[in-house]
């Protein structure tokens, strides 16, 4: 049995906890923590759930083998390198982290500790990929593939998500809009079916005359 404390729980954390309860003796989700109290108390958990609005307090606590953080993604590296110094095994949510510099960091962490790190991207668990994985690799219905193209992008030019999830359009915070947000499960899914990246080549162009909020970072 391995226990978790989920730490974040907005949309994608009150999805894992529910998942997690699908999945019967196998995990056990211990402890949530979100630095909102009021909104903490109102998530529904299995009765006798820990609820912490410490971070710290969850890492110091021998009785949490794990952490899925699912926090903004600004927060993924400084608190998946501090799970990991505290011993515990770290699933973080997609994006891994908002720089290159940052992944390294985390992976550092994790192999100076001896503990797991996952990212939970879950675009190649799907029947879709799946499926084009078995077209593509077998070269059955379409023979051998020459490209693939892909689109991905905001519902609109200005497109701002209310309360708890304005943050996503904040670049410090939520880092390079759609790139982030859609870009991590395209290219997840991509290398899924076709295989790893040997070259990359991006082109960048404006699509409408919108006046558009500035999303810009790295990838």
């Amino acid at each position: 049995m391995i226990r978790v404390a989920i730490v974040g729980l907005g949309w994608a954390g009150q999805r894992q906890l529910e998942a997690a309860g699908e999945l019967g003796r196998k995990i056990a989700v211990t402890c949530l923590v979100d630095p909102d109290g009021d909104h903490l108390q109102g998530v529904t958990a299995p009765a006798g759930t820990e609820r912490l609005t410490d971070y710290s307090a969850a890492l110091a606590d021998p009785k949490i083998d794990a952490v899925s953080i699912c926090t903004p993604h600004n927060h993924h590296a400084p608190m998946a390198v501090a799970a990991a110094e505290a011993g515990k095994h770290v699933l973080v949510e997609k994006p891994m982290a908002l720089t290159v510099a940052e992944a390294d960091q985390m992976l550092a962490a994790a192999a100076a500790n001896n503990v797991q790190l996952y990212v939970a991207e879950n675009a190649s668990y799907t029947p879709r990929a799946r499926f084009l994985r078995t077209v593509v690799t077998e070269e059955r219905l379409i023979g051998p593939l020459t490209a693939a193209a892909v689109t991905a992008g905001f519902r609109a030019p200005n497109f701002g998500y209310p309360g708890r999830r304005a943050w996503l359009t904040d670049p410090a915070h939520g880092g390079t809009g759609t790139w982030m947000l859609h870009g991590v499960h395209t290219v997840a899914e991509l290398r899924y079916i076709l295989g790893e990246v040997k070259t990359v080549y991006l082109c960048e162009h404006k699509t409408a005359s919108f006046e558009r909020r500035d999303l810009e970072g790295t990838m």
